[in-house]
């Protein structure tokens, strides 16, 4: 530390080596490139300099009088810069589009947000609504951008077992904590809200649950009917929900 600061001061020091020119000299060096009004040098020398030093000052108000007006609209611009990275945005062409005029959404396959990419049928953790709760659970279904230019996304939600509320009261009970209930629910929010993807898998009620260190992710069994507030058992009359879940056969 001692050294980089020694270096710091002889880079000074080596830069002001030489001793500064006297005022004087100065002057006659400023009449040399800056034509002087006669009027102004008539009664001698000194009034010469004078004038000079009132043309320097002059020119630098008037510097810094642009460079304070200039500076507004550059921050103006890197704050827009900075909002513009910090939204979400489409990628790839539009494959079809949906309503009219103001209510008209140009819908996507995929999106990219914090330079991460997303697509359809992605499982996604979500922001969670309240600052006590967890992330939420879901499936990228739609991605679409409105009539102003926001980026939103239709989610289909997986229930964590204490999210399911239980007709009568209570939530559902769980026998393993990375387990969570397939469900229906849908819900359309921005893609800001997307915090990043995360793995989802089915498992048969007659395999058990690997250890986390061999299938890391969240898992279900069951799916959550939110109208009826009821948990029912995924059998083969449900294949077409979790077939692309399924990782064991």
């Amino acid at each position: 530390m001692r050294r980089r600061r020694s270096s710091r001061l002889v880079n000074y020091d080596e830069e002001y080596e030489s001793s500064p020119p006297s005022r004087r000299s100065g002057n006659r060096d400023m009449r040399k490139r800056v034509a002087v009004p006669e009027h102004k040098c008539e009664e001698g020398n000194d009034k010469g300099d004078l004038g000079l030093i009132e043309l320097k000052k002059k020119n630098n108000t008037k510097k810094r009088r642009d460079k304070d007006e200039s500076e507004p609209e550059a921050a103006d611009s890197e704050n827009e810069n900075d909002e513009q990275d910090d939204l979400a945005r489409s990628i790839g062409e539009v494959v079809r589009v949906s309503g009219k005029e103001k209510e008209k959404r140009n819908h996507y396959k995929s999106f990219e947000y914090d330079g991460f990419q997303y697509h359809l049928e992605d499982p996604v953790l979500l922001v969670p609504e309240k600052k006590n709760q967890k992330p939420r659970v879901a499936i990228v279904k739609e991605i679409y951008q409105t009539f102003d230019g926001a980026i939103m996304v239709t989610t289909q939600r997986f229930y964590r077992p204490d999210e399911a509320e239980k007709d009568g009261g209570g939530n559902w009970p769980s026998l393993n904590m990375r387990e969570v209930f397939y469900s229906f629910h849908r819900t359309e929010v921005p893609a800001e809200s997307v915090m990043h993807k995360c793995a989802v898998h089915f498992i048969p009620l007659d395999k058990q649950i690997p250890p986390r260190k061999e299938l890391p992710g969240f898992v279900f069994q069951k799916v959550y009917v939110t109208e009826g507030q009821m948990v029912y058992k995924l059998t083969d009359q449900n294949h077409e929900i979790y077939s692309k879940f399924l990782v064991v056969d």
